[in-house]
Parts: structure tokens; C-alpha cells; sequence
């Protein structure tokens, strides 16, 4: 799947919004930040305990802005990808498919395979697990 690459206010370094104080949206994506863990929580932050969970989002998204606290812009490739520090724990890379380049997951996971002596990054979430499979 390839997808048109945009500019301006649909410019991939712009697809990670707060909606609220602790819920972010991410593409078509929601972001949650509580206090404490519960089942769905996707990873929990080390330096205070607080967890996160992703989920699929409303059809129709609550507006948003683009400034937060929370999550720092910390990265950028042109109209190619987008990367947001968030908390001390995650990164979220939001990136443009390209034909025949092999996404970054399966890499990640094809290395983890191998159990290297060294740490690898952790996918948490990828939209497009089920369509590699």
C-alpha cells in the first residue's frame, strides 16, 4: 500500500494531535495515558508508572492540536516519516510505505529472531501486521 504523500496541514509531521490532557490521536489511532495499568494497556512508563494504550479510533475524530507537552517532535525526514518522543519510554514513527522497501517492523522483527547479544527496539503497535502476515 502506497499512500499519496501531502503537505500543509495533512503533512505527515503532523499526524500525532492532543485531543485532551492525556489522549492523543495518532492517524485514525487514539493514544491513552492513565494512572495506573489495566488489561488493554499497551506499555507502562517507568519513571512514573503511568500506562499507555493504543486503540482504534471513532469514525469521526474529535478535533485537535498539535502542541503538547508530553510528546516532542524529535524527528523529521521530509515528507517521509515522523518521529515523537513520548514519555522516557516510547518513540512513535509514523512513516509513508514504500514500494518495495521492507517496513521497518519486519526488520525489527527479523533481527529479534536472531536474538542478537544487543537490545533492539520493541514494535508495540503496527497498523499493517495483519496485511505482512
Amino acid at each position: 500500500m502506497v499512500v499519496e504523500r501531502k503537505w500543509g496541514e495533512n503533512h505527515i509531521n503532523k499526524s500525532l494531535k492532543q485531543v485532551a490532557s492525556n489522549t492523543w490521536i495518532i492517524g485514525n489511532l487514539v493514544l491513552s495515558r492513565s494512572q495506573s495499568p489495566s488489561k488493554t494497556t499497551t506499555w507502562v512508563e517507568e519513571v512514573d508508572g503511568s500506562s499507555y494504550t493504543i486503540t482504534n479510533g471513532p469514525n469521526h475524530l474529535p478535533s485537535a492540536s498539535l502542541d503538547s507537552p508530553d510528546i516532542e517532535l524529535v524527528h523529521e525526514a521530509g515528507d517521509a516519516s515522523a518521529v515523537w518522543s513520548i514519555g522516557n519510554s516510547a518513540i512513535c514513527k509514523v512513516r509513508y510505505l514504500e514500494r518495495g522497501v521492507t517496513p521497518e517492523a519486519v526488520t525489527l522483527n527479523f533481527v529479534q529472531q536472531r536474538k542478537p547479544r544487543f537490545r533492539t527496539p520493541k514494535v508495540l503497535y503496527n497498523p499493517m501486521a495483519s496485511v505482512l502476515d
